[in-house]
């Protein structure tokens, strides 16, 4: 479904990714594990369309989508939940996924679409009249991923998203992700909790410097000795 080929990126004069190369198939949990600073923001930008690289190429479907700007990508599939979230605070919990609803025309579709996330997180039904700035850490989180699933994403990109969330919230979250991948939507993700990313995976990629420097399946990964000392501590 999605192929990066050999990108390479950056911010004016900063390098920050060296011939980046992975896939991700349709169906499959793949997580991108890495330090702070390891390029792994930087590589979803490229992906989304919010950063062009300076060479390479992203195909999505077997087609090149590399030039095309992030709307375009959406309409295509392709939907990001963004590190920190990023919703919009000062409006209700409704306004910020009829957003996430936008390329979308058809009313029925986009009621459609609103049934189903309400059906995954009825917290969010609950408050839809609410602001959404004053929603609680780990409901802004959900209120983003839902926000992404408006969209009828095929991909869905997640980046960082059990940052700074209390330990039962983060476990909801993957629990969330997990439920979403059994029902059709291909996952890639990236995560600081690389126990639980790992965990899940169907396969993953370790992102050092801007470079890949391991490659496989989630629970090999998890038994490597180099993972394990230098991501999780044993």
């Amino acid at each position: 479904m999605l192929r990066v080929e050999k990108v390479s990126a950056g911010y004016g004069s900063l390098r920050v990714l060296w011939d980046v190369s992975f896939q991700v198939e349709e169906g499959e949990i793949v997580t991108l594990i890495g330090s702070n600073g390891a390029g792994k923001s930087t590589t979803i930008k490229v992906i989304t369309g919010l950063l062009r690289p300076t060479s390479g190429r992203v195909l999505f479907d077997g087609r090149d989508v590399t030039h095309l700007p992030p709307e375009e990508r959406v309409r295509r599939g392709i939907a990001l939940v963004p590190e920190g979230r990023e919703i919009f605070p000062k409006m209700t919990v409704l306004d910020n996924l009829l957003l996430g609803a936008y390329t979308l025309s058809n009313r029925g579709e986009i009621e459609e679409r609103l049934e189903r996330v309400y059906g995954i997180f009825p917290r969010l039904e609950e408050r839809e009249r609410q602001l959404a700035g004053t929603l609680s850490g780990g409901e802004q989180q959900m209120l983003a991923i839902a926000r992404a699933l408006m969209a009828k994403p095929r991909l869905l990109i997640l980046d960082e998203p059990s940052l700074g969330l209390a330990p039962i919230v983060v476990i909801k979250v993957f629990e969330i992700i997990e439920r979403l991948n059994r029902e059709g939507v291909t996952i890639l993700l990236s995560a600081q909790n690389v126990y639980r990313a790992l965990e899940i995976a169907s396969r993953a990629y370790v992102l050092e410097s801007g470079r890949i420097t391991l490659a496989g399946k989630g629970r090999e990964l998890l038994a490597n000795q180099y993972v394990k000392e230098a991501y999780l501590g044993i």
